[in-house]
């Protein structure tokens, strides 16, 4: 299956269901609302183009969306991060961060998942790379899949308190 459609002319065939536990889903459709719960997210300048299913967010390397923090996006133990990513375009400076908490020069980074950073930088491999905040720092892994422009990959990072794991489609 393809995804968890919100959107009722898409065929349920390409739809999931969503999986208990689920904090937060923002799923694009021409909005940035949370479809779990309240964690309305704010994107400016709002764009959207075709998704894997249904609409997606349009990033351009200038826009975002922000989400206000809360509680629950403070795991103590366990996180997964997933999501449809389509790269137009690569930097060939830094890493281009898909999903963060916190900011990145405002104090110590919680998760992060990005595209990159490029070879030879950071000893990044040009691929997707998941990142967490430990007691003794910050710990990274890099996933072996290069990423080819203009082709969809399913990212997805899971740490369940010991073991930081990537998955790429």
């Amino acid at each position: 299956s393809q995804g968890k459609c919100s959107n009722p002319n898409l065929p349920a065939t390409n739809c999931v269901t969503a999986p208990a536990g689920l904090l937060a889903w923002w799923s694009a459709e021409s909005n940035s609302l949370d479809r779990i719960g309240a964690s309305v997210g704010s994107f400016a300048p709002a764009t959207y183009s075709v998704g894997k299913v249904g609409t997606a967010f349009d990033f351009n390397g200038a826009n975002n969306v922000v989400v206000p923090d809360q509680p629950s996006f403070n795991p103590t133990n366990a996180i997964t991060i997933e999501g449809w990513v389509y790269p137009r375009a690569l930097t060939t400076t830094y890493a281009q961060d898909l999903i963060s908490k916190d900011g990145e020069f405002s104090g110590p980074r919680q998760y992060m998942l990005t595209m990159g950073p490029p070879p030879g930088l950071d000893n990044g491999t040009g691929g997707f790379r998941a990142h967490v905040g430990v007691p003794g720092g910050f710990y990274f892994i890099d996933g072996a899949t290069k990423i080819q422009l203009t082709n969809w990959y399913h990212v997805a990072m899971t740490y369940d308190g010991s073991a930081l794991k990537l998955l790429v489609n």
